[in-house]
């Protein structure tokens, strides 16, 4: 080959690298406005902080690459990963631990900004009643097991607790079919946390992580409490994680209502974490709403309104699952990825979910608040959810409108919505499409300002999330 050759052939891979985060996503809405520009990408080592985490789960059994999905991660402005510790991976022999592949990925997503949090399981089958390396495993139960499972946990915090400080305690334990009793859970719980805790007081520890249907009817929750209150041990749980796959995600604030008021029965100070969730984004995937035929710009749309949904409720953290599609996952592909895996768990491209979710954490970190002192109305209340942010540095304002009545599909289902909003002011309001990060000016034609309020009119509302913000908290400008 000569050099000519090895030139073009150069340059030719270079811009499939560049695409991966250069690539230009068609939302298909037409706006009728000017565009100024897009959103610029904000990696986690530029962001002070967010409630935003990425799924790095399923690296335990082998399901992801981490070292063919890194390059993606500090990029994608998450300022969290959801990691699994991999009990049955790390011991293969008895007493004999190899932690190399855990450190690699723990140090790097630190080096990169992004902080792990870590779930803690799942069995490991060389112990008699130690359970199963995969969801639904039992509990260790044999004393062998139990005795093998305290040391491996002892060594594990001790590891890496200069690195990590929440740790999450088994997963999905209220899985239909596998359902470990809630005593049983509650007994597991205190004996680990305890564990934790010796070594590491100010660890903040994480219970549950329900399934959807767990979340939403609570008495599994609701036992775990009691046990927990019965043993004067609910100073063991800072925090409770709820998986709420649902297709139409703006179902959760009800859910979430009623599960708040039940745990507040038992403790005041528990937070509450979306500790997973997203979407296939193919038809026949296997895991969560696998039931429904999605697509990958259904998936973006998806990724969107879970994350805006979770931001309007205050949660403390909300983590997408996950980063990379799961190669092999009950006999399958998992699609959720925000990243399409090949076969041999190399990363063909970034789906648009990946982009979209990026657009989201480089605007939406912590110095944005929700702000519920205005009256919003709209023409039409019964199809549209708007939330109002303020942000504190600088009391910019910034709305949230999406059309969520229904599941997000293919099709572009558009209506015009007059939006009033009481005690905000816009120096120079621009609309911002979350999905493709397209930035349009608002015509003067298309804001009516009163004395104590803001009326925007006639503006293209989707079913995904669209922004109104001030141009200079988007644009820099």
């Amino acid at each position: 080959m000569n050099k000519i050759s090895c030139l073009i052939l150069y340059c030719f891979l270079t811009s499939l690298c560049n695409k991966t985060y250069a690539q230009e996503v068609n939302s298909g809405l037409v706006i009728p406005f000017k565009l100024l520009g897009k959103i610029k990408p904000r990696s986690a080592n530029s962001i002070k902080s967010s409630i935003w985490s990425v799924g790095g789960e399923t690296l335990d059994r082998d399901y992801a690459n981490y070292n063919s999905y890194k390059r993606y991660l500090g990029p994608l402005g998450a300022k969290r990963i959801r990691l699994q510790s991999g009990w049955a991976k790390t011991e293969t022999i008895k007493g004999i631990y190899n932690w190399l592949w855990l450190d690699s990925v723990v140090n790097d997503a630190i080096a990169q900004g992004v902080k792990p949090w870590m779930q803690i399981g799942y069995g490991n089958k060389i112990y008699e009643g130690g359970g199963t390396a995969a969801i639904g495993s039992p509990l260790p139960s044999s004393a062998e097991a139990r005795k093998a499972w305290d040391i491996w946990l002892a060594a594990l915090i001790n590891r890496y607790k200069d690195r990590i400080d929440e740790w999450e305690i088994w997963n999905e334990v209220d899985h239909q079919g596998d359902q470990t009793p809630a005593a049983e859970y509650g007994d597991f719980y205190v004996r680990t946390g305890e564990i934790i805790r010796f070594i590491q007081p100010k660890a903040k520890l994480i219970a549950l992580a329900l399934t959807t249907g767990g979340f939403m009817y609570k008495t599994y929750a609701e036992q775990f409490l009691s046990y927990m209150a019965g043993k004067k041990k609910l100073g063991l749980v800072d925090a409770i994680t709820f998986h709420y796959y649902a297709p139409v995600p703006e179902k959760m604030p009800e859910d979430l209502m009623s599960f708040k008021v039940m745990t507040g029965k038992y403790s005041k100070s528990i937070k509450f974490w979306q500790g997973e969730s997203g979407c296939p984004s193919t038809g026949n995937s296997s895991g969560g709403l696998r039931e429904y035929n999605w697509s990958e710009l259904s998936q973006a749309k998806y990724i969107l309104r879970r994350m805006m949904n979770d931001r309007s409720q205050n949660l403390e953290l909300s983590s997408i699952f996950q980063i990379s599609d799961m190669i092999g996952y009950n006999g399958k592909t998992n699609s959720k990825g925000l990243l399409r895996a090949n076969p041999d768990k190399t990363i063909a491209y970034a789906k648009p979910a990946y982009y979209a979710m990026q657009h989201v954490t480089s605007i939406f970190d912590d110095h944005l608040i929700l702000n519920s002192s205005s009256k919003i109305t709209t023409n039409i209340p019964d199809s549209i959810s708007i939330q109002r942010y303020t942000n504190q540095k600088n009391g910019t304002q910034t709305l949230s409108i999406v059309l969520s009545r229904e599941r997000p599909s293919d099709e572009q289902k558009i209506k015009l919505a007059d939006i009033s909003v009481s005690a905000c002011r816009f120096k120079k309001p621009v609309y911002v499409d979350l999905l493709s990060g397209k930035i349009y000016e608002i015509p003067a034609m298309n804001v009516k300002r009163d004395a104590d309020k803001i009326v925007f009119l006639k503006l293209p509302v989707t079913d995904f999330p669209v922004l109104i913000a001030e141009r200079s908290s988007v644009l820099g400008n």
